[in-house]
């Protein structure tokens, strides 16, 4: 599955996603960006690996400014949608942790064309009490993608990311999100929060 995965970031994505970012930054030098990317060392990344390249190309080729750059980035997510465009909620969480207020409006808006599901899980392990806060506040949301968010992003257990061993010795913290949420009108919602009960009892 993720050898699969990870084959979504080929020769065509690059060149879109290079495309899309010229036409917001029109400084970005496409060519150094390309070159990045050497043809057998990127064969050998795993999924988590072309992620995290990725998002260090972006650093590097972007404004270093970091509000600057998100500025770039969230026009340009808009233009893309799947599970491969998680690299700029990736910059986030790679970057943004000092930045909380500008980092949480960006994953909003990531996450409706991807997912911020495995971004939000260095700021719950830093800011504790106030990243819960966050996320039952987005539990309130109108849109779907927030309300998955609030609750994929404080599961314990979710596969591929850093499980937080918090919420598996206390999960009453995440409790009021999910009490919120598990009668939510979409089943899209509802099964994610049945998933995470499920965590919650092993």
């Amino acid at each position: 599955m993720a050898e699969a995965l990870k084959n979504l970031y080929d020769k065509s994505f690059l060149e879109a996603l290079a495309k899309a970012l010229s036409e917001e930054y029109p400084q970005l030098d496409t060519a150094r960006f390309h070159a990045k990317f050497k043809p057998a060392e990127w064969e050998m990344l795993a999924l988590k690996q072309r992620v995290g390249f990725l998002t260090q190309v972006l650093y590097e080729t972007l404004p270093k400014d970091y509000a600057t750059t998100l500025e770039i980035l969230k026009p340009v997510s808009s233009q893309f949608k799947g599970f491969e465009y998680m690299v700029f909620p990736d910059y986030v969480a790679t970057f943004g942790l000092e930045e909380f207020d500008l980092s949480m409006d960006a994953l909003a808006v990531f996450t409706v064309y991807s997912t911020s599901e495995f971004a939000v899980r260095p700021f719950i392990e830093k800011y504790g009490n106030k990243m819960l806060q966050q996320m039952l506040e987005w539990s309130h949301s109108d849109d779907l993608h927030l309300l998955r968010l609030a609750s994929e992003g404080c599961r314990p257990r979710l596969p591929w990311a850093t499980s937080l061993p918090e919420f598996k010795k206390y999960p009453s913290a995440i409790l009021p999100i999910l009490e919120h949420l598990k009668q939510d009108e979409s089943d899209f919602v509802r099964r994610s929060v049945a998933i995470k009960l499920n965590d919650i009892s092993k």
